[in-house]
């Protein structure tokens, strides 16, 4: 009788304290329990992940990363993908494994990365749409969905490889720390979604910022911090060796090659250059001969109107294309777009003009100067563009190259006008053949220079302002045909007008000799050109982002 009224007992306590669970909702069952807890110990369990009170004045939000508790697990990848409803392709955290070390003592360490909320965010100051805003309160940068053209120009301005491009939607997207989420209150996604409670959010100062960045750096393996300073602060109990590489470091895969960038660049580059020869060498031409002048002109402008329109390809959303001029204010692609599009309207009033100068005012005289100077300062942005993003092969040199391209091709074309004039006229002057064949022997001194500026990525020494030993490696390897076609075609467009250093001279040539010159000279402009667009090709596929945190999703 005993057993069975102790069982009887406890049934009825079991019942009793199914019922109260009942009537308990997780968070009073949670607090129960919790109170029971030493305050101390309680400690060591529970802490905030998110800040209980909006940042101070001079403070913002940003991720802060417990490195000993993260496992590489992606829950937070999943949640943040799942929560935010992103694509199935896309994605705003990405975790990677980062080794290091030496062969006696590796080091592996899995970590997980998101945008990091910089104090100067580069993608906001290059973006030509002000398609980017920094809230002036909590610090988080966000990306304007319906701002966005899709220039993709953000993905070169970020040294962490944050803002992805959606092709179907045609515009980039990026974390934006769920600010809709914090805003009442409640943690991001990828905080709530870790197990381990790995990831929180801290209200930091921005002058401790850019103290830790410049007494520390950030996470060993990513690109310097002096270019953004960012936020994200990533915490270890021990130091990561120096040597920290992405697990992804030995993988090499070219870069995007932006075909419509490198039609529009090469393009615009031979339109400038191919005026400024032609500006040059009008006064030489005489007689009939100086009707090739307008052909010519009208040809140059057509290539730069037709690489302008190439790039409006690379937009996602090319219908919004004016808003480009918004960010004219910080964004050398504004300017660039600004410049070049003036320059192509200087040029149509300078075609015409060559077509019928007798018609045009006197003020017409300076149509040609004013659109050279307007190209020239096309090209100087153009290679701006590219230079102040943190990308080693798009550094001090790009300017050397660009202007190069403009002089090679501009200066090609003269022999080639020279010979087509020799063709339909049969003379084109003394002066204007000595111009022809001091134009042949120039050329291939160029091309060579240029080809060795180039040639510098293949250089492993420490001094070049090019050394980036995984362009070196992917022209070595995945892009060596491409090189070698390169440099063949540049020898060959430089040789190819040779044969002018003979035939120009001689005042007697028959039409056949004036024709075989005519063919040498066009098809050495071809060669250069098609040598310029597989350079350019090189320029994107060879110039990878620095290392980051975020590559692996």
């Amino acid at each position: 009788m005993r057993i069975a009224s102790s069982d009887e007992g406890r049934l009825r306590l079991v019942e009793a304290l199914l019922a109260e669970q009942q009537c308990m909702t997780a968070v009073e069952r949670f607090a129960r329990r919790d109170a029971k807890d030493d305050s101390s110990a309680r400690q060591r369990l529970y802490s905030d992940l998110i800040p209980l009170e909006k940042p101070a004045p001079g403070e913002q939000y940003a991720f802060e990363v417990d490195l000993d508790r993260c496992t590489g697990c992606k829950a937070c990848v999943t949640g943040c993908h799942g929560l935010n409803g992103l694509d199935e392709e896309e994605t705003w955290r990405g975790v990677t494994l980062m080794l290091g070390g030496s062969p006696r003592l590796p080091v592996v360490q899995p970590v997980t990365a998101s945008c990091h909320h910089c104090l100067e965010p580069s993608c906001m100051t290059g973006c030509p749409v002000m398609a980017y805003e920094k809230d002036p309160k909590t610090g988080i940068v966000f990306h304007l969905d319906d701002q966005c053209i899709g220039c993709q120009y953000c993905l070169f301005m970020c040294p962490y490889d944050v803002p992805q491009f959606l092709p179907k939607r045609g515009i980039v997207r990026k974390c934006d720390m769920c600010r809709t989420r914090l805003a009442v209150g409640e943690a991001p996604a990828c905080v709530q979604s870790c197990p381990t409670s790995a990831i929180r959010i801290r209200s930091i100062k921005a002058e401790t910022v850019r103290q830790e960045n410049q007494a520390k750096g950030f996470l060993p393996g990513s690109a310097a911090p002096h270019h953004t300073q960012p936020t994200t602060r990533y915490r270890t109990s021990w130091s990561l060796p120096d040597n920290m590489r992405q697990a992804e470091h030995q993988v090499l895969r070219p870069g995007q090659p932006h075909l419509p960038l490198v039609l529009m660049l090469v393009m615009t580059q031979f339109s400038v250059g191919a005026l400024a020869a032609l500006w040059l060498i009008n006064g030489l031409l005489t007689g009939a001969a100086a009707g090739i002048v307008p052909w010519a002109t009208t040809m140059a402008v057509g290539i730069g109107l037709a690489g302008l329109a190439a790039s409006i390809a690379h937009l996602g959303r090319p219908l919004v294309a004016f808003r480009v001029i918004l960010g004219l204010k910080t964004s050398w692609l504004s300017r660039e777009v600004v410049a070049l599009g003036a320059f192509g309207g200087a040029g149509v009033l300078a075609s015409l003009a060559a077509w019928a100068p007798d018609k045009v005012p006197t003020g017409g005289i300076a149509i040609m100067p004013v659109s050279l100077l307007l190209g020239v300062l096309g090209i100087y942005c153009s290679a701006r563009v590219y230079q102040i993003t943190p990308r080693v092969l798009f550094g001090r040199l790009t300017n050397l190259r660009f202007f190069a391209t403009a002089t090679i091709l501009g200066l090609g074309l003269v022999p080639m006008a020279l010979a087509v004039a020799l063709v339909a006229l049969g003379e084109v002057g003394q002066v204007a053949r000595g111009v022809g064949a001091w134009a042949c022997l120039i050329l291939p001194l160029l091309v060579v220079f240029k080809l060795i500026q180039e040639a510098s990525i293949l250089n492993p020494t420490a001094g070049n302002p090019n050394r980036d030993p995984r362009a070196r490696a992917l022209v070595r390897g995945p892009l060596k045909g491409a090189w070698t076609l390169r440099v063949i075609l540049g020898i060959m467009g430089s040789i190819l007008p040779l044969v002018g250093l003979v035939l120009f001279p001689q005042e007697d040539s028959s039409p056949a000799v004036s024709v075989i010159l005519a063919i040498s000279c066009g098809a050495g402009l071809a060669a250069l050109v098609m040598g310029e667009l597989i350079e350019r090709y090189l320029f994107f596929t060879a110039c990878l982002p620095p290392r980051t945190a975020r590559e692996s999703a």
